[in-house]
């Protein structure tokens, strides 16, 4: 529940600083985030009640800053004419 909450509130902010920075770099950021974020995300559980809520937290924010310029960075790798059949697969 708190990391849908989360979630809910973090995407809308992602979409304010993906205006900001552009997709491409977005996209960048977050990927490297994630990626170093993985595995002491996976530590978090094991630590007790309090860090298990940190690493929801954590999660949501990691997929909100994937999820949320997803559809704007893939509507760029498409010329114009093929980007509907594109985004579509």
């Amino acid at each position: 529940m708190i990391g849908i909450l989360t979630y809910v509130f973090a995407a809308p902010f992602m979409g304010f600083i993906l205006d900001k920075v552009g997709s491409k770099r977005m996209m960048l950021m977050s990927c490297v985030f994630v990626f170093w974020q993985r595995f002491p995300l996976l530590l978090f559980p094991i630590a007790g009640v309090g860090f298990f809520i940190l690493a929801q937290v954590l999660l949501a924010f990691m997929v909100a800053s994937i999820s949320g310029p997803e559809h704007a960075f893939v509507q760029t790798l498409f010329p114009v004419e093929d980007r509907y059949s594109g985004v579509a697969f």
